[in-house]
Protein backbone atom coordinates (compact mmCIF):
# COMPACT_ATOMS: atom_id res chain seq x y z
CA UNK A 1 0.00 0.00 0.00
CA UNK A 2 1.46 3.94 -0.59
CA UNK A 3 0.59 6.71 1.61
CA UNK A 4 -2.09 7.78 -0.70
CA UNK A 5 -4.18 4.62 -0.30
CA UNK A 6 -2.99 4.41 3.49
CA UNK A 7 -4.89 7.57 3.78
CA UNK A 8 -8.09 6.11 2.52
CA UNK A 9 -8.19 3.43 4.61
CA UNK A 10 -7.24 5.41 7.30
CA UNK A 11 -10.14 7.83 6.79
CA UNK A 12 -12.87 5.30 6.09
CA UNK A 13 -12.61 3.52 9.75
CA UNK A 14 -13.58 7.00 11.04
CA UNK A 15 -15.99 8.37 7.90
CA UNK A 16 -13.51 11.44 8.06
CA UNK A 17 -12.66 13.11 4.62
CA UNK A 18 -9.67 15.45 3.77
CA UNK A 19 -10.97 18.67 5.37
CA UNK A 20 -12.34 16.76 8.98
CA UNK A 21 -8.88 15.44 8.85
CA UNK A 22 -6.39 17.13 6.44
CA UNK A 23 -2.85 15.82 4.89
CA UNK A 24 -1.12 17.13 7.24
CA UNK A 25 -2.61 16.33 10.40
CA UNK A 26 -2.81 12.37 9.37
CA UNK A 27 0.88 12.80 7.97
CA UNK A 28 2.03 13.43 11.95
CA UNK A 29 -0.23 10.89 12.99
CA UNK A 30 1.05 8.05 10.10
CA UNK A 31 4.71 8.64 10.82
CA UNK A 32 3.90 8.19 15.03
CA UNK A 33 2.87 5.06 13.62
CA UNK A 34 5.80 3.54 11.46
CA UNK A 35 8.38 5.37 13.74
CA UNK A 36 6.21 2.75 16.72
CA UNK A 37 5.70 -0.04 14.07
CA UNK A 38 9.63 0.06 12.80
CA UNK A 39 10.96 0.51 16.72
CA UNK A 40 9.20 -2.41 17.61
CA UNK A 41 10.41 -4.47 14.64
CA UNK A 42 14.12 -3.64 15.48
CA UNK A 43 13.75 -4.85 19.14
CA UNK A 44 12.07 -8.14 18.69
CA UNK A 45 14.16 -11.35 18.66
CA UNK A 46 14.81 -12.36 15.21
CA UNK A 47 17.15 -14.26 12.71
CA UNK A 48 17.08 -11.83 9.93
CA UNK A 49 17.83 -7.96 11.85
CA UNK A 50 15.48 -5.16 10.37
CA UNK A 51 16.01 -2.67 8.43
CA UNK A 52 13.80 -0.20 6.22
CA UNK A 53 13.28 -1.43 3.04
CA UNK A 54 13.60 2.24 1.58
CA UNK A 55 16.71 2.71 3.16
CA UNK A 56 19.59 2.64 -0.07
CA UNK A 57 22.48 2.76 2.05
CA UNK A 58 24.80 0.40 4.22
CA UNK A 59 23.83 0.89 7.69
CA UNK A 60 26.88 2.35 8.27
CA UNK A 61 28.33 5.67 9.65
CA UNK A 62 31.83 6.61 9.40
CA UNK A 63 34.19 8.88 11.34
CA UNK A 64 37.72 10.24 11.96
CA UNK A 65 39.85 9.08 14.79
CA UNK A 66 41.59 11.86 16.98
CA UNK A 67 44.84 10.93 18.61
CA UNK A 68 44.92 9.91 22.25
CA UNK A 69 40.99 10.40 22.32
CA UNK A 70 38.81 8.26 24.11
CA UNK A 71 35.74 9.66 23.85
CA UNK A 72 33.26 9.62 20.76
CA UNK A 73 29.89 10.90 20.19
CA UNK A 74 27.51 8.34 19.09
CA UNK A 75 25.36 8.83 16.30
CA UNK A 76 22.02 8.48 17.80
CA UNK A 77 20.10 10.63 15.41
CA UNK A 78 21.82 8.51 12.60
CA UNK A 79 20.92 5.05 14.36
CA UNK A 80 18.24 3.55 17.22
CA UNK A 81 20.67 0.67 17.68
CA UNK A 82 24.33 -0.50 17.42
CA UNK A 83 24.95 -3.93 16.39
CA UNK A 84 29.10 -3.37 16.79
CA UNK A 85 32.26 -1.04 16.05
CA UNK A 86 35.15 -1.49 14.33
CA UNK A 87 38.43 -0.03 13.80
CA UNK A 88 40.35 0.54 10.93
CA UNK A 89 44.49 -0.83 11.35
CA UNK A 90 47.53 1.32 9.66
CA UNK A 91 47.68 -1.84 6.71
CA UNK A 92 43.73 -0.88 6.52
CA UNK A 93 42.18 -3.82 7.54
CA UNK A 94 39.17 -3.58 9.83
CA UNK A 95 38.75 -5.27 13.16
CA UNK A 96 35.90 -5.41 15.05
CA UNK A 97 35.61 -4.03 18.86
CA UNK A 98 34.70 -6.01 21.69
CA UNK A 99 32.05 -4.40 24.11
CA UNK A 100 32.76 -4.12 27.86
CA UNK A 101 31.15 -1.96 30.81
CA UNK A 102 32.46 -0.11 33.32
CA UNK A 103 32.12 -2.33 35.54
CA UNK A 104 33.37 -5.30 33.69
CA UNK A 105 37.06 -3.25 34.01
CA UNK A 106 36.79 -4.21 37.80
CA UNK A 107 38.70 -2.05 39.78
CA UNK A 108 40.42 0.09 36.90
CA UNK A 109 39.23 3.40 36.86
CA UNK A 110 38.55 4.32 33.05
CA UNK A 111 41.01 6.54 32.62
CA UNK A 112 43.68 3.87 33.79
CA UNK A 113 41.98 1.00 31.49
CA UNK A 114 44.31 0.80 28.73
CA UNK A 115 46.72 3.78 29.84
CA UNK A 116 49.19 3.47 26.20
CA UNK A 117 47.70 4.86 23.08
CA UNK A 118 46.99 1.74 20.37
CA UNK A 119 44.79 0.02 18.42
CA UNK A 120 41.32 0.37 20.34
CA UNK A 121 40.34 -2.98 21.32
CA UNK A 122 36.93 -2.22 23.79
CA UNK A 123 34.68 0.06 23.35
CA UNK A 124 32.04 1.14 26.34
CA UNK A 125 28.95 2.84 26.13
CA UNK A 126 27.90 6.02 28.19
CA UNK A 127 25.39 8.66 27.79
CA UNK A 128 25.63 10.00 24.23
CA UNK A 129 29.58 9.02 23.52
CA UNK A 130 31.33 5.74 23.04
CA UNK A 131 35.17 5.20 24.56
CA UNK A 132 37.70 3.27 23.25
CA UNK A 133 40.35 1.40 24.59
CA UNK A 134 43.04 1.99 24.36
CA UNK A 135 42.81 5.38 23.12
CA UNK A 136 44.13 5.50 19.32
CA UNK A 137 47.43 6.27 18.64
CA UNK A 138 48.85 8.68 15.87
CA UNK A 139 48.84 6.49 13.03
CA UNK A 140 50.93 3.87 14.38
CA UNK A 141 48.69 0.91 14.43
CA UNK A 142 45.51 2.82 13.24
CA UNK A 143 44.46 5.08 10.40
CA UNK A 144 42.54 8.36 12.00
CA UNK A 145 41.06 9.58 9.05
CA UNK A 146 37.80 7.98 9.03
CA UNK A 147 38.93 4.82 11.04
CA UNK A 148 36.36 4.33 13.04
CA UNK A 149 33.09 2.79 11.51
CA UNK A 150 29.94 2.41 13.66
CA UNK A 151 27.19 -0.43 11.76
CA UNK A 152 23.47 -0.23 13.08
CA UNK A 153 19.86 -0.37 12.81
CA UNK A 154 18.05 3.00 11.56
CA UNK A 155 14.60 4.59 12.73
CA UNK A 156 11.88 4.22 10.02
CA UNK A 157 12.06 5.99 6.61
CA UNK A 158 9.44 8.28 7.23
CA UNK A 159 6.70 9.45 4.88
CA UNK A 160 6.57 13.08 3.48
CA UNK A 161 3.22 13.35 1.60
CA UNK A 162 0.31 11.11 2.43
CA UNK A 163 -1.51 11.87 -1.23
CA UNK A 164 1.86 9.72 -2.48
CA UNK A 165 1.24 6.83 -4.88
CA UNK A 166 5.27 5.92 -4.59
CA UNK A 167 5.93 6.23 -1.04
CA UNK A 168 5.43 2.76 1.04
CA UNK A 169 5.97 1.64 4.96
CA UNK A 170 9.48 -0.16 4.79
CA UNK A 171 8.33 -3.29 5.84
CA UNK A 172 5.96 -6.53 4.16
CA UNK A 173 3.04 -5.47 2.17
CA UNK A 174 1.23 -7.80 4.37
CA UNK A 175 1.18 -5.54 6.76
CA UNK A 176 0.96 -2.52 5.52
CA UNK A 177 -2.66 -1.74 6.84
CA UNK A 178 -1.13 -1.14 10.23
CA UNK A 179 -0.17 1.70 9.58
CA UNK A 180 -3.72 2.89 9.09
CA UNK A 181 -5.19 1.40 11.75
CA UNK A 182 -2.56 3.11 14.00
CA UNK A 183 -2.47 6.51 12.39
CA UNK A 184 -6.09 6.22 13.33
CA UNK A 185 -6.75 5.87 16.91
CA UNK A 186 -5.56 9.84 17.77
CA UNK A 187 -8.74 10.81 15.90
CA UNK A 188 -11.13 7.97 16.61
CA UNK A 189 -10.32 8.43 20.38
CA UNK A 190 -12.07 12.24 19.82
CA UNK A 191 -14.70 12.02 17.00
CA UNK A 192 -15.20 7.99 17.02
CA UNK A 193 -14.74 6.87 20.21
CA UNK A 194 -16.99 3.64 19.70
CA UNK A 195 -15.09 2.56 16.56
CA UNK A 196 -11.43 2.46 18.71
CA UNK A 197 -12.10 -0.93 20.17
CA UNK A 198 -12.55 -2.43 16.73
CA UNK A 199 -9.19 -0.24 15.79
CA UNK A 200 -7.28 -1.76 18.63
CA UNK A 201 -8.27 -5.36 18.15
CA UNK A 202 -7.60 -4.99 14.35
CA UNK A 203 -3.67 -3.72 15.56
CA UNK A 204 -3.32 -6.30 17.65
CA UNK A 205 -4.00 -8.92 15.29
CA UNK A 206 -1.93 -7.54 12.74
CA UNK A 207 0.84 -6.42 14.87
CA UNK A 208 1.19 -10.00 16.18
CA UNK A 209 1.15 -11.34 12.64
CA UNK A 210 4.25 -8.96 11.65
CA UNK A 211 5.98 -9.94 14.64
CA UNK A 212 6.18 -13.47 14.06
CA UNK A 213 6.61 -12.95 10.65
CA UNK A 214 9.81 -10.94 11.53
CA UNK A 215 10.34 -13.57 13.79
CA UNK A 216 10.62 -16.40 11.88
CA UNK A 217 12.51 -14.53 9.18
CA UNK A 218 15.92 -15.84 8.29
CA UNK A 219 18.48 -15.26 5.01
CA UNK A 220 17.11 -19.04 3.79
CA UNK A 221 14.05 -19.04 4.38
CA UNK A 222 11.48 -17.84 2.04
CA UNK A 223 8.00 -16.86 3.33
CA UNK A 224 4.45 -16.43 1.42
CA UNK A 225 2.14 -14.12 2.78
CA UNK A 226 -1.34 -13.00 1.96
CA UNK A 227 -3.10 -10.21 3.84
CA UNK A 228 -6.08 -11.88 5.66
CA UNK A 229 -9.30 -9.61 5.19
CA UNK A 230 -11.04 -7.72 7.19
CA UNK A 231 -14.39 -6.27 7.46
CA UNK A 232 -15.63 -3.13 9.27
CA UNK A 233 -18.65 -2.96 11.71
Amino acid sequence: MNASQISTVARNLVDADTTSLTAATLLIYANNALDEIVSKLITIDQKWVFGDDNRTTEPTYTVSLTNSTAAYDFPSSTFVNLLRIEVLDNNSNWHVLDPITLDEMGGVASLEFFETDGRPQYYEKRDNFVFLYPAPDNGVSVTLTNGLRYIGQRSASLFTDMTSTTETPGFHIGFHQLVSYKAIIPYALSYKPERVPFIEREIARLEKGLIEFYSEKSRDQHHRLEAEPSSFR
